[in-house]
């Protein structure tokens, strides 16, 4: 699971590892399953259907917008922000990125400097929030937001195919 992946890291505390694993589970529970099976458990393919539905719902839209996918978005930052200094570093995104699965170094950066947007050599809050909303609920598939998991093949395969990347690991 991402979320045990991520709270592995020797700075995340206990107390932030299980608010994440916590709210991955009931975000999987209860905004993704949906109804399933009584274990939550579902196929890629499955989970990126019910994303696609959500996604294509006006008021799933606003419910991910203004509540889920910047719920989720925080819980990463506070994951991937292990020093807890308020911006995500080069090292600290790398071992976020080692933790999906991404390994080439390339394709750390190019995600790095595509979610820094103002270039100061560290991704904010806010920046990693808005590319977040941009990755979940945008429409653009050359969005730089769209390389937070590293880059597509083919470039523009957008949404799915960048979920399918970084969950397959």
């Amino acid at each position: 699971m991402l979320a045990e992946r991520l709270g592995a890291h020797p700075q995340c505390t206990p107390e932030v590892k299980a608010e994440v694993v916590g709210a991955f589970e009931w975000y999987w529970a209860n905004e993704l399953a949906l109804g399933k099976d009584d274990n939550y458990k579902m196929s890629l393919e499955e989970y990126i259907d019910n994303v696609a539905a959500a996604r294509a719902s006006p008021s799933n839209i606003e419910q991910l917008r203004t509540k889920i996918v910047p719920m989720l978005a925080n819980l990463f930052f506070k994951v991937i922000d292990v020093n807890a200094n308020g911006v995500i570093s080069i090292e600290e995104f790398k071992y976020f990125h080692e933790a999906c699965g991404i390994y080439d170094k390339r394709d750390t950066q190019m995600a790095f400097d595509a979610l820094d947007s103002n270039h100061n050599g560290t991704i904010s809050r806010e920046e990693y929030v808005n590319g977040q909303l941009e990755f979940w609920l945008g429409d653009d598939v050359n969005a730089p937001a769209n390389l937070m998991w590293g880059p597509l093949d083919p470039p523009n395969a957008g949404f799915c195919a960048a979920l399918q990347r970084c969950f397959r690991r």
